[in-house]
């Protein structure tokens, strides 16, 4: 799943959040990753949280660029935020950025290329089916 978002706001947006709605039934470990830009007065920070009801919300972690902790940077970077776990098998899970540090009316930012990616969970019954496949195919070689 992609898809861009450019926001250009103002100083008055800052504690101003976007949601998104995903599925999460039968995957874990979610990942979130984003290409994004600011001007030297746009919104520093984007602060990411997850929750099953969209009312209780959890911190989604901290945005990391390659290895580091990232920052909303003035040149293109890649930002990305890894296996958060409290959204695990949620039949509905939101996603919520808001945004802050904005200094000046013209200030933006721009997200794009939003990607969401999740381990799929295996069935309940599919580990043991293999168990017993393997069992099987023993039996017959003696």
């Amino acid at each position: 799943m992609g898809g861009g978002v450019a926001n250009s706001g103002n100083y008055t947006a800052n504690g101003k959040s976007g949601v998104f709605k995903v599925s999460m039934t039968n995957y874990k470990d979610l990942s979130i990753s984003f290409a994004s830009i600011r001007t030297s007065s746009g919104f520093t920070s984007l602060a990411w949280e997850v929750s099953t009801n969209g009312t209780n919300w959890t911190s989604a972690g901290t945005l990391v660029s390659g290895t580091t902790a990232g920052t909303i940077t003035t040149s293109w970077s890649v930002l990305s935020l890894s296996t958060i776990t409290a959204v695990n098998n949620a039949a509905t899970a939101y996603v919520r950025f808001t945004v802050s540090g904005a200094t000046a009316q013209s200030g933006n930012l721009k997200i794009d290329n939003v990607a969401f990616n999740a381990t799929l969970v295996p069935a309940p019954g599919a580990a043991a089916l293999v168990g017993l496949a393997g069992l099987i195919t023993s039996r017959r070689r003696k």
